[in-house]
């Protein structure tokens, strides 16, 4: 999630990062939170509904959405050396104006 941080303050404005966090109760999702701050929103969704309705593959999952609406790339899974790929994915969108 740190590295979700870093990704939205290098562009912070054509990047919005929305974390949406599935724990069954919120005083879960609030400890983890606490442990592991972060300066993007987070919305609780203990139903899974938002899991439900993106397909989610995996957890961790991140999708790349663009002005549109379209998901235009989606991640599975944490490991910071994966950043610069990440990154250039990014990158390359806001290049192509999605």
């Amino acid at each position: 999630m740190p590295m979700l941080d870093r990704l939205q303050q290098r562009w912070p404005e054509e990047l919005v990062v929305l974390g949406v966090n599935v724990d069954a109760t919120r005083a879960d999702a609030l400890n983890f939170l606490k442990a592991t701050p972060v300066k993007f929103p987070i919305v609780f969704d203990p139903q899974g509904h938002w899991a439900e309705q993106f397909a989610v593959p995996g957890m961790p999952a991140g999708f790349l959405i663009d002005r549109t609406g379209v998901v235009r790339h989606v991640h599975v899974g944490y490991r910071a050396s994966e950043l610069p790929a990440l990154e250039t994915v990014i990158k390359n969108a806001l290049e192509a104006g999605s």
